[in-house]
């Protein structure tokens, strides 16, 4: 994989997961499309395992740094770690499903969307509710509940699955641009 190009959309990705944040919410609850989700599946579904553990660790960083807190004491924290450890767990769950489905194909690459984002999500729901654990040594996060995180999560899962299926026809077609390194076959042929 050629991690410019790499670099290149993922800060694309970036700018129109939040420039566009505003545009695409909806709902009282203001659910976006994840953009970062969308190209680390893509990326999952033809890159090697480590390049797509590396890949979606950063894209879960660049997560991170899209979503602030409110601590207990009303100051704005922004938690680097639980979208991070977050996708690195969803690069795990797309390596493990992608020899089940076709490669080339938009309906799989959606669906691949779905299932990474609810256990890249269900990770880093996880993580920010154990910083407000009674052991922890943090404080917890103000107004955080996480049962109306996960039906947030869910619905942001939802959402971004559909806005995969055009954002993923445009992907498909750039494939030659990212160079991707063949992946190796396990077992005999």
């Amino acid at each position: 994989m050629r991690w410019t190009v790499f670099f290149i959309f993922a800060y694309l990705a970036l700018i129109m997961q939040v420039g566009m944040e505003k545009l695409l919410a909806f709902g009282e609850d203001r659910v976006t499309p994840s953009f970062l989700l969308i190209l680390g599946v893509y990326i999952g579904m033809a890159a090697p395992p480590m390049t797509t553990a590396w890949a979606l660790f950063i894209l879960g960083l660049f997560a991170d740094l899209t979503r602030h807190y409110l601590t207990g004491d009303d100051q704005v924290v922004w938690l680097i770690g639980p979208g991070a450890l977050g996708m690195l767990a969803g690069a795990v769950v797309v390596v493990q499903l992608r020899v089940m489905m076709y490669r080339n194909s938009i309906i799989a690459m959606a669906l691949m969307v779905f299932v990474v984002g609810i256990f890249s999500n269900l990770v880093s729901i996880a993580m920010v509710t154990s910083r407000g654990l009674a052991w922890a040594p943090t404080d917890g996060i103000a107004m955080w509940n996480a049962a109306d995180e996960l039906v947030r999560q869910f619905h942001e899962v939802v959402y971004t699955t559909i806005v995969a299926i055009p954002i993923g026809a445009i992907l498909l077609r750039l494939l030659p641009l990212w160079r991707f390194q063949p992946l190796k076959s396990k077992g005999p042929r």
